[in-house]
């Protein structure tokens, strides 16, 4: 399993300007990635609020895209709680037939 976690604007890392420009870059990735599952969020999170740490705490909003159920959600709650206390909005994108049945308890609950 890959936990990898990569920028959607590369190595430059140069942010997006707006939505049609994560849009143009998520179509020349998408070509590149196979997504395979199960699935974690924590690391992204992690890495996410790291990133808005290092920023100043300006406000950020992370976009994950996923094609499926996570593998353990312990770790990805534990992630979204300590990410609550940051300027970081979590909006999760899912993409495919699921099964979204932990998603859908997030939704509910967390």
């Amino acid at each position: 399993q890959d936990i990898s976690v990569f920028n959607i604007a590369g190595e430059e890392g140069t942010p997006c300007r707006d939505f049609r420009e994560v849009l143009v870059r998520y179509n020349e990735m998408v070509k590149e990635v196979v997504l395979s599952g199960p699935t974690s969020f924590a690391p992204i999170i992690r890495r996410s609020m790291k990133h808005v740490r290092e920023s100043g705490n300006q406000f950020h909003i992370l976009v994950i895209i996923a094609d499926g159920q996570m593998e353990d959600e312990g770790p990805t709650v534990s992630a979204i709680i300590e990410a609550s206390k940051l300027p970081l909005s979590i909006v999760l994108v899912g993409v495919g037939d699921g099964p979204w049945d932990i998603m859908e308890e997030f939704d509910d609950h967390l």
